[in-house]
């Protein structure tokens, strides 16, 4: 596998680890979130993780959850939220437990959005 692991310097950013297993799949970690997007079967398809990859370095990254294993949230794409994670409850986002909104990697973007 090939992995790809960003580490913020803001304290309040979702770290953001990628790896490929060489044939189709994409493992992803967001903050406490691991999802999978495939199949991966050309650079078109790459267009999803850019886009994943842009939302957490803004801070588009909303996550739930009591404990690692249970996390589960949503990435806001510019084409609509993402649900990804472990459990999917269809509780209203707002009356979920334990919300977190993680922070845009850099100071200046939170400034321009």
């Amino acid at each position: 596998m090939w992995f790809v692991e960003v580490m913020p310097r803001n304290p309040s950013a979702a770290m953001l680890s990628v790896a490929f297993d060489g044939d189709d799949l994409l493992n992803f970690v967001v903050g406490n979130i691991w999802f999978e997007v495939f199949p991966v079967e050309s650079a078109e398809d790459l267009a999803q993780a850019a886009d994943i990859a842009r939302a957490v370095f803004e801070g588009r990254v909303e996550e739930s959850g009591f404990r690692r294993e249970d996390a589960f949230g949503r990435i806001l794409l510019d084409d609509g939220p993402m649900g990804v994670g472990r459990i999917h409850v269809p509780w209203p986002w707002k009356a979920r437990p334990s919300m977190r909104r993680y922070g845009p990697y850099s100071v200046q973007a939170a400034a321009q959005r």
